[in-house]
């Protein structure tokens, strides 16, 4: 289930300085202003944890399915209107599946005995490879029983959260959003001085 980060830019000042603007050119200034800066924030986010957590930028960026081919956007943003000055991040809660990014199965029978090495210098202790459904995933046993069983994840969630927030509502959140909103308005006065 996804979880909404609501980011709601500071534009008290700007709306004082929108007074004299006709109809919702303001607003829609602002509006343009929030979703540029929220759509940098995102790629900026993805880059930084892909970074952190040392693997491709895809992997963040992205959701798979078993066969590697791409299902979606792992966070995705809720545009902000003018009747609606609010941009929210969408992030997919579920993390990057093991399977997905660890080292190429051996043939059956010849498991590395304790565990699964994975891209970015990982070791899932205890994990192990295992057919399902026509694709081989990586399992561990949640107890000392044969099962039940689970696919370990790498989590982003909690970090492009963070991420996201640095670069929205932090200071560079705030000094990007400034840079945004003055070239917007600037084309908004251009056209109704024009």
């Amino acid at each position: 289930m996804p979880i909404g980060i609501n980011v709601q830019q500071d534009i008290r000042e700007v709306e004082r300085m929108l007074v004299s603007l006709e109809g919702s050119a303001g607003k829609r200034a602002i509006a343009n202003a929030i979703n540029d800066t929220t759509k940098s924030a995102r790629s900026k986010s993805i880059k930084q944890v892909a970074k952190d957590i040392k693997l491709a930028r895809k992997y963040v960026a992205y959701r798979f399915n078993v066969r590697g081919e791409k299902k979606g956007d792992r966070a995705r943003l809720l545009k902000a209107y003018p009747n609606r000055l609010t941009s929210d991040l969408i992030v997919y809660m579920r993390g990057i599946p093991v399977f997905q990014i660890a080292n190429k199965a051996p043939p059956t029978g010849k498991q590395r005995k304790g565990g699964v090495k994975a891209k970015g210098g990982r070791f899932y202790k205890g994990s192990f490879y295992a057919p399902y459904w026509g694709s081989t995933k990586v399992f561990k046993r949640m107890t000392r029983a044969r099962y039940p069983v689970m696919i370990p994840k790498v989590g982003v969630r909690k970090r492009l959260d963070k991420e996201f927030t640095k670069y929205t509502s932090g200071r560079l959140g705030r000094s990007t959003f400034s840079h945004n909103y003055d070239r917007h308005i600037r084309n908004v006065l251009r056209r109704l001085n024009g």
